[in-house]
């Protein structure tokens, strides 16, 4: 019985023991868990960093750039005006030192010195009110650039109405003469049937003969309208290629698609005839 107890006792001491081992580790486990998470987050805001210096010095580039071109513009605006502060104050250096000799060798020539640098440095002033009268011309010639500025401007916007009105004329001209063809078909003779065109798309020139010489050919062999159009687009299909279109009467609406340059309107006799070649 004792060696029972004994037994009981070693084995709840050995479950204690495990328990124990199983806290520490998982209190292990909770603090590598925290320093995985810790090294983590340190990762990310490392990169975070990098990434905001890497945009930071991107940023300062660029504005170097721009600093350092404003400062080459600058300095070639005033190189002139320090190489001539350069020559000055070279020559200053050279006559203090020639001060210095003489004044060792003899001290009653310093009156002469002191002209000399007075005279220096009235030379000095003047080249300040030169650089200052320098700064004056340059707002002048910035304010010069910005009335030219606005000149171009004005002359952009009259050049832009100008061509507007062109158009305008233009469709106006246009319009006339849709008007001056109307009112000369309407006081010709009907019985003429010699073509009359109205408006005329086709440039190559044997193209529009033909469509002088087919027309009035067709209205010569045929009376009816059908028999007209049938005429001309067979002719036209035979010598120019397939699709020509021919529509005839006495006063066409009509919404089309054509290819470019092969559209002609023009009348014959009493009838509109309207021609074009429909796109492939």
């Amino acid at each position: 019985m004792n060696n029972n107890l004994e037994e009981g006792f070693e084995q709840e001491d050995d479950e204690i023991e495990i328990s124990k081992y199983g806290k520490r580790h998982k209190e292990k486990k909770k603090r590598y868990n925290i320093i995985f998470i810790l090294v983590i987050v340190l990762l990310i805001v490392f990169f975070i960093t990098n990434v905001y210096l890497f945009y930071l010095v991107n940023i300062t580039k660029t504005r170097y750039k721009y600093i350092t071109t404003e400062l080459k513009k600058s300095n070639l605006e005033k190189k002139s005006i320090k190489i001539n502060l350069m020559n000055t104050e070279k020559q200053l250096q050279d006559l203090t030192e020639k001060y210095k000799n003489i004044e060792e060798k003899n001290y009653g020539l310093t009156i002469d010195n002191i002209n000399n640098t007075a005279n220096l440095n009235k030379k000095i002033t003047d080249l300040e009110g030169e650089n200052q009268n320098l700064k004056i011309k340059n707002q002048k010639l910035s304010l010069l650039e910005e009335e030219n500025k606005n000149l171009l401007n004005q002359l952009k916007e009259k050049s832009e109405i100008n061509r507007k009105l062109n158009e305008e004329l233009k469709q106006s001209n246009d319009y006339l003469k849709k008007i001056k063809n109307e009112y000369l078909f309407l006081n010709r003779d009907k019985r003429d049937k010699k073509p009359f065109i109205i408006k005329n798309e086709i440039k190559d020139e044997n193209i529009s003969q033909d469509v002088i010489k087919i027309a009035s050919e067709a209205i010569y062999l045929n009376n009816d309208p059908g028999g007209i159009t049938y005429f001309i687009k067979n002719e036209f299909d035979r010598k120019y290629e397939r699709s020509w279109e021919c529509i005839i009467g006495y006063d066409l609406a009509y919404s089309i698609t054509y290819e470019i340059e092969k559209y002609v309107l023009f009348y014959i006799g009493q009838y509109k005839v309207l021609l074009y070649k429909s796109p492939k």
